[in-house]
């Protein structure tokens, strides 16, 4: 997995050099090692644990809006039949976060996640035209 490194000053309170007066703030440069992953990093580790979070167009609430409840928890029910576990989950009215259990013959994390995106989406615009509000996506 590649890193970035990022460099941090710190401010340090200490004593004035001649030990008289008031604690003055001095700059001091502390060099600390911030660990960032990179947000487009393929995945491929298995027999791992993935959260993985879906969020809407603009936030709007759209899987409240589609009602799109029902094809969610069949993607899980898909999942389960590839052994791959729902760990556990949150399904909110604009967003899914969700932890993945991926086995050693999962398919790549990619995969699993650009074909459910695409699916839900297709749903989405599908069940919106069905009911006149593909505005909302305008």
């Amino acid at each position: 997995m590649t890193t970035q490194r990022l460099s941090v000053p710190s401010v340090s309170p200490a004593r004035d050099t001649d030990g008289e007066g008031p604690l003055q703030p001095k700059l001091v440069n502390i060099r600390k090692n911030i660990e960032l992953m990179a947000v487009k990093l393929r995945q491929d580790q298995r027999e791992a644990i993935y959260f993985v979070t879906f969020t809407c167009h603009r936030w709007l609430p759209l899987f409240e809006e589609t009602k799109l409840y029902d094809n969610i928890y069949s993607w899980f029910k898909l999942l389960k039949e590839k052994n791959i576990k729902t760990v556990g989950y949150v399904l909110m009215p604009n967003h899914l976060h969700c932890m993945l259990y991926l086995p050693k013959e999962a398919p790549e994390l990619y995969k699993i996640i650009s074909n459910s995106k695409r699916f839900m989406a297709y749903e989405i615009v599908k069940r919106l035209k069905e009911n006149s509000k593909e505005s909302l996506l305008e």
